[in-house]
């Protein structure tokens, strides 16, 4: 029996590559904004020609296919431009970002009472948003510049 399932396994996995391998292809993450994107340049061009069979305005059909384009391109950008913003949060959070910031413990929400009305919630509000945006700055700019002002381009 393992003969036979061996071999059945082989033909299911060879019909597969022969019919399907395109779709995984194009839905693995390291091709898929190619993809999209492509996706979008195609259709740039075939929504004017379908407009074009179809005796319709042209014009509307160019336009139509460009926001796609762009649409598309504006997307892909968008979601790359998070990923590696993300990655690069992820490696730079190991540094000793709290010398510059304070301790994490100083941030407690233990140490804030329950806001009785609006007012009450903006302040602290404000002072998480402005200990998130120094600690993003020290994250982002603060420790690469400093890192190369030491090291230089040499890394």
């Amino acid at each position: 029996w393992g003969t036979v399932l061996g071999e059945l396994a082989c033909r299911w996995i060879e019909d597969i590559c022969a019919t399907q391998l395109h779709k995984f292809i194009t839905s693995s993450s390291p091709f898929k904004p190619f993809s999209h994107v492509g996706a979008g340049a195609v259709n740039m061009v075939i929504i004017p020609l379908e407009e074009a069979k179809c005796n319709g305005p042209v014009v509307s059909g160019i336009r139509r296919g460009t926001a796609s384009f762009a649409g598309a391109v504006a997307f892909e950008t968008l979601t790359t431009t998070a990923r590696l913003t993300k990655f690069a949060a992820k490696k730079l959070n190991g540094l000793s970002i709290y010398r510059h910031l304070g301790s994490p413990e100083s941030y407690s929400s233990g140490q804030i009472a329950t806001p009785r009305n609006m007012n009450a919630a903006a302040r602290p509000a404000i002072e998480s948003l402005s200990r998130g945006l120094r600690e993003a700055n020290a994250t982002i700019i603060i420790i690469p510049y400093r890192e190369y002002q030491r090291t230089g381009t040499s890394g």
